[in-house]
């Protein structure tokens, strides 16, 4: 009879116990075979006294030490990751930052002087072109061309070679603007009937003409091959 009641007693305490959570006790530079993580060193033995420890690399998991040393490799929940500041598993907060400010040279100030077209830093074949108050867009010179500030106008390189220049083509029919006075003053570029294409004198005063890159017309104000646009809102200010 007591040997029935004791019988009793055991299986009503292995029923009332609380099912406790699996944990694994790793060794150290050996896996685990639940979850096939390694622990290289045994943070349980650093002698910082603490109870848990993150794992490197993996926020979804902790260590846990007992009081003779041995660290367990415990699993979050699905969905947590591990916080040492509470030690515990907590949900993941998503940080919001703010994208930094981006910096034009397209403000409100240079738009009222009607400055629209700025150079672009650290590369010369291109350059900004303001839409609106902070709003820019960025350019492509043709090849062989640089954006100079100066002139507003993507130019070709001083010492450059013009491209495929043919001689004047008929002396009776335009009048060569090669004369020595325009040339002691400097004046060595004058516009083409087609605005496509420009004149260019050398110092003997015979005149070349050169065709300007693909998408850009003459621009005699600036003494340039520029884009259209650049003519227009010329025509438009002048």
């Amino acid at each position: 009879m007591l040997a029935k009641f004791v019988a009793v007693v055991l299986l009503g305490l292995a029923v009332a116990a609380p099912e406790r959570e699996k944990r694994q006790i790793i060794a150290v530079g050996t896996n685990n075979c639940a979850n096939g993580f390694q622990l290289t060193s045994n943070p349980c033995q650093s002698g910082q006294g603490r109870v848990y420890y993150a794992v490197p690399g993996d926020a979804t998991k902790f260590v846990q030490c007992d009081v003779l040393g041995r660290a367990y490799i415990v699993q979050c929940p699905a969905g947590l990751v591990y916080n040492q500041a509470t030690t515990s598993c907590q949900a993941q907060q998503v940080i919001v930052t703010q994208a930094p400010a981006v910096t034009t040279p397209c403000t409100a100030q240079a738009l009222q002087r009607g400055q629209v077209y700025f150079p672009f830093p650290g590369d010369n074949t291109r350059f900004y072109e303001c839409t609106g108050i902070n709003q820019v867009q960025v350019l492509q010179c043709p090849s062989g061309l640089k954006w100079d500030s100066s002139r507003v106008a993507c130019v070709y390189v001083a010492g450059t070679t013009a491209v495929n220049p043919t001689v004047f083509p008929n002396a009776q029919q335009f009048k060569n603007p090669c004369t020595a006075p325009q040339i002691s003053g400097n004046h060595y570029y004058f516009a083409h009937p087609d605005p496509n294409k420009f004149i260019q004198c050398d110092n003997a005063g015979q005149a070349f003409v050169v065709a300007c890159p693909s998408g850009l017309v003459w621009n005699q104000y600036y003494e340039v091959c520029a884009s259209a646009f650049v003519q227009i809102a010329q025509n438009v200010v002048g």
